[in-house]
């Protein structure tokens, strides 16, 4: 209400409060992520190629009589080992002649030997084999390997190669699986935080 004599004052209306942004993602997290899986990968490639690298080099060092022929083998006490054949196709072929061996212990005395429990071929760095029985070593020493039978095969002697290959392909696996896991749930935690961040709030005069 304006009085006689009284100047009139008008006030400017207040001014709408700010709106509040909705939270931006946390982009670290979802960096973080990203960077765990791709170390995850590359942890995998790493230990595979490692791996591959170690089976190949033991199969190199496996010790090995042409047959037919005779050598000695250097055995450790206690170890477990295995008699491959070595000729080519041999992870996909049987043997194409009969191959006998027999191997003795520093003592003179025949080792008994079993069968693989499991089918077990590789071929690596350019030996191509496939195991044909088990055998234990019971003191150190040199044992006798005589061969006989067909030409065109090897006999090779060495630990069994079972174990190094379910570690080769596990370890790799389960880098692989871990990074990218810890990575993915990095990466949902900080979209979920988000999406879950209050709306911007809004005032009217």
């Amino acid at each position: 209400m304006a009085y006689p004599g009284v100047p009139a004052f008008s006030y400017p209306a207040p001014a709408p409060a700010p709106q509040s942004p909705r939270a931006r993602p946390p982009w670290w997290w979802i960096g973080a992520g990203i960077i765990v899986i791709l170390v995850g990968v590359i942890g995998a490639v790493t230990a595979g190629v490692v791996g591959f690298t170690n089976m190949t080099g033991t199969v190199d060092r496996f010790q090995r009589v042409a047959v037919p022929g005779s050598g000695d083998l250097r055995l450790s006490a206690g170890q477990d080992y295995t008699v491959y054949y070595e000729f080519r196709g041999a992870t996909s072929a049987d043997v194409p002649q009969a191959v006998r061996f027999r191997i003795t212990d520093p003592d003179g005395r025949v080792i008994s030997a079993k069968e693989c429990g499991a089918e077990e071929s590789y071929n690596l760095g350019g030996h191509e084999g496939r195991a044909e029985c088990t055998f234990h070593a019971g003191q150190d020493g040199t044992y006798h390997l005589l061969a006989e039978g067909g030409t065109d095969v090897t006999v090779a002697v060495g630990r069994g190669l079972g174990s190094t290959m379910v570690r080769m392909i596990l370890i790799p696996l389960a880098i692989g699986l871990i990074g990218f896991l810890v990575g993915t749930i990095l990466i949902i935690t900080a979209l979920v935080r988000h999406n879950r961040s209050p709306a911007p709030s809004r005032r009217h005069a």
